[in-house]
């Protein structure tokens, strides 16, 4: 059902648990209406996969998305899914509510232009370069330093700082102190320094 669904490019359904009774409910609408095809084509230099320009087109129309919805829509596995969802937090295209199971995605104020109290301001918001320029710069002037504390440092939310890390990273531009980045102590530090 789910991949006729995806190919008829439908949304998927809602699975609704209400204790006593299960629903699952089909929708009649497809998400690639003309008015979405349009609007999707303002995110065509940023080289989105399908999979990131069907997340942006269900949350458009649904308000929300969340890793077990996403993972309904496209097929996609959860590291899939994890990668997709936070390269579209890192570009400013969405933002992350809750953390861990609790977690969903909404478009951005910097999409919809609507801005909430807890929104960023449109100046707050940096292309992942020149995030990234400014952690490796803070490393650099601290000589070591952990997610949380550079989070706190430069009022850049904790995922967005590991996202960050984690190109720096691969890169070549830092590592890690500990093996297990899961560990509480792990602080990173410029690539060849032993600090």
């Amino acid at each position: 059902m789910l991949r006729a669904m995806r190919q008829a490019q439908m949304s998927p359904p809602r699975l609704e648990d209400h204790r006593t009774h299960f629903r699952v409910v089909f929708g009649n609408d497809t998400m690639l209406d003309d008015g979405t095809v349009e609007w999707l084509n303002q995110f065509a230099a940023l080289d989105l996969r399908e999979n990131q320009q069907l997340a942006l087109a269900y949350a458009r129309h649904q308000k929300d998305i969340s890793n077990s919805i996403y993972c309904r829509l496209t097929g996609a596995n959860s590291r899939e899914t994890t990668s997709d969802l936070q390269d579209l937090v890192a570009k400013g295209i969405f933002r992350q509510l809750g953390v861990r199971r609790w977690t969903s995605y909404r478009l951005s104020s910097k999409v919809t232009g609507e801005f909430t109290d807890k929104e960023e301001t449109p100046e707050r918001h940096q292309p992942a370069v020149d995030r990234q320029q400014r952690i490796y710069r803070l490393i650099t002037e601290r000589g070591q330093l952990s997610a949380l504390a550079m989070s706190k440092e430069l009022s850049i939310p904790r995922d967005t700082v590991t996202y960050d890390l984690r190109r720096l990273m691969a890169a070549g531009k830092i590592e890690r102190t500990t093996t297990d980045p899961r560990d509480k102590r792990t602080m990173y530090r410029v690539a060849g320094k032993n600090t």
